[in-house]
């Protein structure tokens, strides 16, 4: 578990950019260890404070490492012996504690288009302060998600030699929710398991098909410990086929992407090394070649042809490249990357 003191750390250094309002469950866990609190209050100086819902109060004060955790709920209700709560919407309670701190204007990371408009007082605007700050992993970040991906691995060889021609997408699917939680960790996503034509879908929808005659079996899969992700993707190809000649190609794709990755390369150049590989085919690549990975499945950075940002230590990534043909098959290969100490390597 990550000590108290990082979240304290982190918290100092999101403050630089505040006054602050932190909802995005992935931010707050990340500042607090905790997405049990529905906002979390940065001012620039001074001790943050956690808002939280009535029914979820108890969970953010065991879980966080915010002190100050006040509870809020629209209807006046009769409270507990000792119990404060402030009785007014999420707007209400945040214009009541930025009174309180001072507060005339205030950033936020994700808030909707009404709570925006009841907020106006504050003047609030948009930043990306926090999702920035969680591009560069420390090495207990790192070593957390390197522990995800070995718990994925496992559980993806576990659950293969299961796979029969009565096995359907589904059933493969529950396989591998077993698997990770029986290894102490939790599913990142739920895994996508596609059958035949349907993995010329990127992100197919895991159904009740049977495997059946089939011969291609994509399986898209990621285990989360201490809420960090790991990604991979797989695939099994049981008589071979034209889909035995793809996958050859993506990931060779794999290979020229990871030889020009070391820090300062653009992520764009990237992109376009695993396109470059991809050849005549490259037309059937139809998305980005990875993604940031962390508290988040898909965070920042992402690699893709229009990226205007470079590698650096602390960057934990997929690389990802696949072709797919509607109405036959898709193949898709994805491993996880790491820079740290000036290279750049599969975890």
């Amino acid at each position: 578990m990550l000590p108290r003191s990082t979240f304290q750390e982190r918290a100092e250094r999101a403050s630089r950019d505040g006054p602050l309002l932190i909802m995005d469950p992935e931010n707050l866990q990340y500042l607090c260890s905790s997405s049990a609190p529905t906002a979390m209050i940065l001012p620039r100086d001074g001790d943050p404070v956690l808002l939280s819902s009535r029914m979820e109060a108890e969970r953010a004060r065991h879980e966080s490492r915010v002190g100050d955790v006040r509870e809020f709920q629209r209807s006046e209700v009769e409270l507990r012996e000792g119990e404060s709560c402030i009785f007014e919407s999420l707007a209400g309670a945040v214009l009541r504690v930025a009174g309180e701190l001072e507060i005339g204007g205030i950033s936020y990371d994700s808030v909707g288009e009404e709570l925006r408009r009841d907020l106006a007082p504050l003047d609030p605007s948009r930043t990306d302060a926090v999702e920035r700050m969680r591009v560069i992993k420390s090495r207990e970040e790192i070593d957390l998600i390197r522990e995800a991906h070995g718990i994925a691995l496992e559980a993806y060889e576990e659950v293969v030699p299961e796979i029969d021609e009565d096995s359907t997408e589904i059933s493969i699917a529950g396989r591998i929710y077993e698997s990770i939680m029986s290894r102490g960790a939790m599913p990142a996503f739920d895994p996508i398991v596609a059958f035949g034509e349907s993995s010329a879908f990127p992100h197919y929808a895991t159904g009740k098909r049977r495997l059946g005659r089939s011969s291609v079996v994509m399986i898209d899969m990621g285990a989360k410990v201490e809420g960090y992700c790991s990604d991979i993707t797989r695939m099994l190809l049981l008589d071979g086929g034209p889909a035995e000649g793809t996958l050859e190609v993506v990931r060779s794709a794999i290979e020229e992407a990871s030889a020009v990755l070391e820090p300062g390369v653009a992520l764009s150049e990237v992109d376009r090394a695993a396109r470059r590989a991809l050849g005549e085919e490259s037309p059937y690549f139809i998305h980005g070649l990875g993604h940031g990975l962390g508290l988040g499945v898909h965070e920042m950075p992402v690699i893709v042809p229009h990226s205007d940002e470079e590698l650096e230590d602390g960057m934990v990534f997929t690389v990802e490249p696949g072709l797919y043909y509607p109405g036959r098959y898709g193949v898709r290969w994805e491993e996880d990357f790491v820079c740290w100490d000036g290279e750049a390597s599969m975890i």
